[in-house]
């Protein structure tokens, strides 16, 4: 990974970076810390796809929406093995 400020590299790391903060300090559980007043992911070509990966089956995805570090909105993504009908047993 590099970092350059108007053409010029003021910093380098290798990559995969274990810990990447702008503007903050990466820790542990958020690796990836981004503090400013907007943040943009551009898209070079057809679609910009966000994707959330679940490290295990039974895991859920969230987004949370905060203000002052306290959340205020959730959304919660299910995968379809969580709404696979083979996951709730039907009873008679």
């Amino acid at each position: 990974m590099t970092v350059a400020i108007g053409g010029e590299v003021i910093a380098s790391a290798p990559n995969p970076a274990a810990l990447v903060g702008i503007n903050a300090t990466a820790d542990t559980i958020n690796r990836l810390v981004v503090s400013r007043s907007a943040s943009l992911f551009d898209q070079e070509g057809e679609g910009h796809p966000l994707r959330l990966n679940k490290a295990d089956m039974d895991d859920t995805t969230n987004r949370l929406f905060q203000s002052n570090y306290s959340g205020r909105a959730k959304k919660s993504g299910l995968s379809a093995e969580m709404i696979s009908p083979s996951r709730f047993p039907q009873t008679v």
